[in-house]
């Protein structure tokens, strides 16, 4: 089985696509920013002959749209369970007009996407490999809460919670941003903002130690041996034209 691991897309939803067609791919993952976001998450077109793409939250998401997805009916997303595993939810109250809105959305070729929230396990081929999505945004400033900005970038205190009391071990961890001591290994020791996220993602790494993790976010393309760990940092999808920095490879 060959799963591709994809940073981060901005909703350049043919970046899903020219991967699975450059790589092969039975499976892609996605490791946050996916796309989903106002006014513009109906663009969304994944025509990849049904290959699985399963996806973490970034911190440029419409939080409050994903927060949605085990309770409505959203076109064809309606076909599965969006979680691969979920940690206990905690539902938000929506007004009747917002949720009308919501179920306007149009996932083109969709069933085949998947939402892997905070906690989330998938098992491929016998590997688990468990999702930590979320990050601080450094441009929040300059963004409004609830139209271009969420609190659910960051995780929640249940979420971290839930995460330390798995038992299962992990093979591979996806999440969208690395861990903090990763960020100053790229930086030479400088951390631009101090995210609560890539903090928690090093009690997490103490905890599971995983063969291999991957993380986008901050827009560069690195591989940083730590211990046994080998972390992919993988950049963004700038257009078809860019060299593959922006996926990796793997056989399961």
């Amino acid at each position: 089985m060959k799963v591709t691991f994809v940073g981060d897309i901005h909703g350049k939803f043919n970046g899903i696509d020219q991967a699975i067609k450059t790589e092969n791919s039975d499976v892609v993952i996605q490791c946050g920013d996916f796309g989903i976001w106002p006014n513009e998450y109906k663009s969304v077109k994944v025509n990849n002959n049904n290959i699985p793409v399963y996806f973490c939250r970034g911190n440029h998401e419409y939080h409050d749209l994903l927060d949605t997805y085990p309770q409505f009916s959203i076109s064809n997303l309606k076909n599965s369970n969006r979680f691969a595993r979920p940690y206990l939810k905690e539902f938000r109250t929506l007004s009747n007009r917002k949720i009308n809105n919501l179920l306007d959305i149009n996932f083109k070729f969709g069933d085949n996407i998947y939402l892997c929230d905070n906690g989330s396990i998938l098992n491929l081929n016998g590997k688990n490999i468990l999702f930590v999505g979320c990050a601080e945004s450094i441009d929040k400033t300059f963004r409004i809460m609830g139209k271009s900005w969420w609190p659910q970038e960051l995780l929640r205190r249940d979420e971290m919670n839930y995460i330390l009391d798995l038992e299962e071990p992990i093979d591979i961890i996806v999440s969208h941003t690395p861990p903090s001591f990763i960020i100053k290994k790229i930086y030479y020791g400088i951390l631009l903002i101090k995210d609560p996220v890539a903090e928690f993602l090093e009690v997490v790494y103490e905890k599971f130690k995983p063969k291999l993790w991957f993380s986008g976010h901050l827009h560069n393309n690195a591989i940083i041996n730590y211990e046994d760990t080998e972390f992919c940092v993988l950049d963004m999808f700038y257009g078809e034209d860019q060299p593959s920095v922006y996926t990796k490879t793997i056989e399961l």
